[in-house]
């Protein structure tokens, strides 16, 4: 097409080839466009007029918020109502002009370098805007132009709602936020180039650590004779050994999930198996070491601290061994193992289709199950449903110096032997592997779209009716198998919950603090145990409230001491050694795996 001779344009305006204008038309001699601006044929735009109501199509979801209003408006003031349409009764704008209906069509449009925003369209691809121009002054319309060749509407976009106009600076408030729905993530975060951070799931692992302080203020804290009351078995019927099991079980979901969520592909496995060493080791040695020196380990007896140090104890059937240093660090074995194998079975995982993911979830807890069903069947160990846990005590009615775990006597036992079936349910390392590929396979469902549920209440209540039935069936099952599927699904919904917005008392920054320094008070908690029995507890009696007091004293102190290894060891460590950036004052909560 070729433009008539009688139309002034500037210069430096340059209009599609496809557009032809009327010979009537002349634009205003202030119009200028800048020269590199070259608008996509397919693109129609109006300034400061309305899109044909039929060519353009709104989805029906909600604004974004960043659809704060329409610049100027989407009419222009003192331009009258479309052919066929008609003002609806008692239906204007803040400028006087009427709504459009939404079935009538615009006969005519402009291509503007400030089109009409269409809700919850961002942009056209490949469109940003047209640098340096506002508007076309002086121009109402090109009369005689119907539309830009080609271009039927808008692609991807359904209808135009019926308000298609908004006065300036007009806010929605109903779509702040919609709270059920999560956000997809986007194609870079899948892709490992960004991950969104999960506040709430760091604030929620100071509870898991604080489940497992719990256990262990009321097993080794000697306090007697308060241990040999009858006061003591009624609490420690309610609060029995699969308190703190729980506790353990939220860490390997949680890792499983973590892990996965923060990992990069492309990543070398040296550098993630150093960053692994380096996040577990340097505290596990510190508390190790205070462990020595609280209790007076003797060094000369390598079975009871070298399998400790190097964190293999746990796959030795021996209390001797498995307890040998300082007890919760048996745990630590297992996340070895599962960082061991997870650049090796990474890419198994990944060739579950996303579809199948939950499925795959099912068919892995449902393998828990049985591999316990074969413990309690086929390995020798107790039967019975009864909570047969309880603290090791010592003669007398005064309170010993040394919990029994951190005696002379514990130290010198050449072998302090294990329930199987116990041991293989609880403290082998391979048998616990499976909490964290399902911690893995959750994080997978999250972060495509295949766990979109933001309500917390139903996967609770399912925790807490697991947790109860721990009471009733027999030990194999009580430490782990009837929690990992509950647990995996508080563990979703609290992450989901995080990307859609929604920020529970887990995301305040203190509790983000307490997440953080939660591995070093898992580890800190019984040397400080040990030192407040030697110091203060050993030689006198005391009932509850005394228990209660030293319990709530160790709370304090082993809070103080994990911070001190967090911000002293772990951090610089991970600055210094692993590549970490380090943490700014005012930065938004992170999650450190």
């Amino acid at each position: 097409m070729t433009r008539p001779p009688d139309v002034a344009l500037p210069p430096d305006v340059a209009l599609p080839p496809e557009v032809a204008l009327p010979p009537d038309v002349a634009l205003p001699p202030d119009v200028a466009l800048p020269p590199e601006v070259a608008l996509p044929s397919e693109v129609a735009r109006a300034a400061e007029a309305v899109h044909a109501p039929e060519a353009v199509h709104v989805p029906k979801a909600a604004l974004p918020l960043e659809v704060a209003r329409v610049p100027e408006a989407a009419s222009v003031s003192g331009v009258a109502l479309l052919p066929g349409a008609e003002r609806p009764p008692g239906a204007a704008d803040a400028s006087g002009v009427a709504r459009l209906p939404t079935d009538a069509r615009a006969p005519e449009a402009v291509l503007s370098p400030e089109a009409v925003r269409v809700p919850g369209v961002d942009r056209v691809p490949g469109v940003d805007r047209v640098p340096g121009v506002d508007r076309v002054p002086g121009v109402d319309r090109v009369p005689g132009v119907d539309r830009v060749p080609g271009v039927d509407r808008v692609p991807g976009v359904d209808r135009v709602p019926e308000v298609v106009h908004m006065p300036e600076a007009v806010r929605v408030p109903e779509v702040a936020r919609v709270p059920e729905a999560v956000r997809a993530p986007t194609a870079a975060e899948i892709g490992g180039e960004r991950r969104p951070a999960l506040p709430s799931l760091t604030g929620a692992r100071w509870w898991a650590a604080f489940a497992v302080f719990v256990l262990h203020a009321l097993v080794f804290l000697p306090v007697y004779p308060f241990q040999k009351s009858e006061l003591f078995r009624h609490i420690h019927q309610w609060l029995p050994m699969q308190l703190g099991a729980a506790g353990v079980t939220f860490f390997f979901v949680l890792s499983g999930f973590i892990i996965y969520w923060s990992f990069r592909p492309g990543m070398p496995v040296t550098l993630f198996h150093r960053r692994r060493v380096l996040k577990i080791y340097p505290t596990h040695l510190v508390a190790a070491a205070a462990f020595v020196l609280a209790a007076g380990v003797p060094l000369h007896r390598l079975v009871v601290w070298l399998p400790n140090v190097l964190l293999v104890h746990a796959w030795v059937p021996k209390w001797s061994t498995v307890g040998g240093l300082n007890v919760p660090s048996w745990s630590l074995a297992s996340e070895m193992l599962f960082y061991l194998t997870f650049p090796l079975l990474l890419p198994l995982v990944r060739r579950i289709p996303a579809q199948r993911l939950l499925l795959a979830a099912a068919v892995l807890v449902l393998a828990v199950l049985a591999m316990h069903a074969a413990f309690y069947l086929w390995v020798p160990g107790p039967k019975g449903i009864a909570n047969a846990f309880a603290p090791r005590l010592v003669p007398g009615d005064s309170s010993p110096h040394f919990e029994l775990h951190a005696s002379q006597a514990w130290f010198a036992q050449p072998d302090i032997p294990v329930a199987r079936s116990y041991w293989l349910g609880y403290t082998f390392p391979p048998a616990r592997l499976p909490e964290f590929y399902l911690g893995v396979l959750t994080a997978r469902m999250v972060l495509e779209g295949r766990w979109r549920s933001t309500r917390l209440t139903p996967p609770l209540l399912a925790l807490a009716i697991a947790y109860a039935a721990t009471w009733v069936v027999p030990i194999d099952f009580k430490m782990s198998a009837l929690l990992i599927a509950p647990t995996a699904a508080v563990v979703a919904t609290m992450a989901a919950r995080d990307l859609a917005g929604i920020r529970g008392s887990n995301a305040h920054p203190r509790m983000v603090w307490l997440g953080n320094i939660s591995y070093a008070f898992y580890l800190i908690q019984f040397p400080v145990m040990v030192l407040v029995t030697r110091f203060l507890i050993g030689g006198r009696q005391f009932g509850i409230l005394g228990w209660t007091g030293f319990a709530l004293l160790t709370l304090v102190l082993a809070t103080a001491a994990a911070a001190v290894l967090y911000h002293w060891v772990d951090v610089p460590v991970m600055i210094r050694f692993a590549g970490r950036t380090a943490p700014r004052a005012k930065a938004p909560p992170t999650m450190t795996p």
